[in-house]
C-alpha cells in the first residue's frame, strides 16, 4: 500500500528517545519520506504559547518546534 499521506508526529516523550536509542525506524522513515513524499503541513506546538498551523507549508525557512506534526504528501 502506498499512502497519498503520511502524518509525522513528534513529541520526544513519546517516542522516550535516548542517546542509546536505536535509530534505524528514524533513518528508514527520513529516507523513505524524502525520496517519495513532499512536506505540504506543520504545526508547531512548543511548550508555552500559541500553536502554529502552516498548512499549506509556504516558506521553506520554519523552525521546528520541541513538539510538532509534518504533514506529508506522496510527489
Amino acid at each position: 500500500m502506498r499512502p497519498g499521506f503520511v502524518v509525522w508526529v513528534w513529541t520526544p516523550m513519546s517516542w522516550r528517545v535516548a542517546a542509546s536509542s536505536e535509530r534505524l525506524l528514524f533513518q528508514w522513515a527520513d529516507q523513505h519520506l524524502n525520496d517519495n513524499y513532499r512536506p505540504v503541513g506543520l504545526v508547531n506546538m512548543p511548550p508555552q504559547g500559541r500553536t502554529d498551523y502552516y498548512l499549506p507549508i509556504e516558506t521553506a525557512d520554519l523552525q521546528l518546534a520541541e513538539n510538532f506534526i509534518i504533514i506529508f504528501q506522496r510527489r
